[in-house]
């Protein structure tokens, strides 16, 4: 066995051109992460990488990688040379590579005709060994935007990868393994028993950088909705001895609502008796502020002159979410009847009155529950469930168009629904 996976690592670079023997080596040469704490950040998919659109992931010779999240989606970026194709490896349980069936490899490529996105699971339960498993949802439900540097020498790759109706992504803050490599296309591919050096990462609504030690930062309201026109606040708590040398404070958002909110810098509070200092941060937020993550930012300095940062994710919020609720990975075509449910949810103080529609794929066709009427007072969530006829011998990755009518106004979102392979 010790053998055959000295085998398997150095056929690792078959097909490389050859490179000095301290050469970073795909897939197993431990990461440099820019921060291992990653924050729920949306980007604006048009092929171009704007300041503090992107979260900076790991950095090394011609390659620059992002990644980012929201509930139940992942942002994964990437400026390469041309000649290369990006490969992002995940441990979406955070228990091993190699273990059960929850590793995730998604290969982005150059092609004439757009960023093509491919993906695939690691089976380790297999008696046979470990197999891959190709997941053609993960492309279909993906969107991508890409462009080529000027000189023709990089690419540039922007993904956002929507679940694709099995669970796979998280719909909350927690922890998965990550990894990001750029291998020439064309390239021998590592065996599926050759492990990788995952690094653990933290998927949050909040991190800090460079505060003293002692010192602790705590975000309230981290996470928050907002709707363009309305207020944001943001109380900032630090804690610890080594606070009483903070001096002014600094802070504004991040990236699209920096220009659409306050900016304001202020001496540091003197901490009270339990060793505290609050900070408010209050804004509004303009109408015309694209939806989506956006991250807010304090920057401590010190009597030294030493600088700390906070950062904390809140959400520019549509007036209603849809989600549609996958099955689950256990769905399969036994029946040529399928029950799903649709949750619509407000993000407003506001009543809304409308209907709601589920446009199904070709061949599937809606039996109960579609273009019911519905009431949601300020925050509430509805349930609808809906119950389907499905094509004889239907496998795969389906899309479905959900339509929220309110009055003129139409509130459309894409849910999707697999059935297994």
């Amino acid at each position: 066995m010790a053998q055959l996976l000295l085998l398997a690592l150095a056929g690792l670079t078959v097909g490389h051109q050859q490179t000095p023997a301290d050469a970073p080596q795909p897939f197993i040469t431990k990461e440099d992460i820019a921060d291992t704490t990653r924050l729920a950040l949306t980007p604006k998919l048009d092929g171009t990488i704007d300041s503090e659109e992107w979260d900076p992931f790991v950095q090394s010779g011609d390659l620059d990688t992002y990644f980012q999240w929201e509930p139940g989606k992942m942002y994964l970026a990437a400026k390469a040379p041309i000649e290369d194709e990006v490969i992002y490896s995940f441990d979406l349980k955070n228990n091993g590579w190699l273990v059960g069936r929850d590793n995730v490899e998604i290969r982005l490529r150059r092609t004439e005709a757009g960023i093509q996105v491919k993906g695939r699971v690691l089976d380790a339960d297999n008696k046979n060994g470990p197999k891959w498993i190709d997941v053609p949802g993960i492309s279909i439900a993906a969107i991508t935007a890409g462009s080529v540097s000027e000189d023709g020498k990089t690419w540039t790759a922007e993904v956002v990868l929507n679940d694709p109706g099995t669970g796979y992504f998280l719909d909350g803050p927690g922890r998965i393994g990550a990894r990001v490599d750029a291998i020439p296309v064309g390239s021998t591919e590592a065996a599926s028993y050759v492990p990788r050096a995952i690094e653990q990462i933290k998927l949050g609504y909040k991190r800090s950088t460079g505060l003293p030690g002692g010192v602790m930062w705590e975000p309230q309201g981290e996470g928050q909705y907002v709707s363009p026109g309305s207020k944001l606040n943001l109380r900032y708590t630090f804690k610890g001895d080594s606070a009483t040398e903070f001096q002014r404070i600094a802070m504004r958002s991040e990236g699209f609502t920096k220009e659409l909110t306050n900016s304001m810098e202020v001496p540091f509070p003197k901490p009270d008796r339990k060793g505290r200092a609050f900070v408010d941060y209050g804004t509004k937020v303009q109408d015309g502020a694209a939806e989506g993550y956006r991250v807010a930012r304090c920057v401590i300095v010190s009597k030294d002159g030493a600088t700390s940062m906070g950062q904390a994710s809140y959400r520019v919020a549509p007036p209603m979410d849809i989600e549609l609720v996958p099955p689950g990975q256990s769905q399969k075509n036994k029946s040529t009847l399928l029950k799903v449910t649709v949750y619509l949810r407000s993000n407003s103080q506001d009543k809304y009155q409308g209907t709601f529609h589920m446009s199904p794929p070709t061949g599937f066709t809606i039996l109960t529950g579609n273009d019911k009427p519905f009431v949601l007072y300020k925050t509430q969530t509805v349930r609808r469930v809906l119950e389907m006829s499905v094509p004889p011998n239907a496998v795969g990755t389906y899309p479905f168009d959900l339509t929220a009518k309110i009055g003129n106004k139409e509130i459309k979102r894409t849910g999707y629904v697999t059935i297994q392979y």
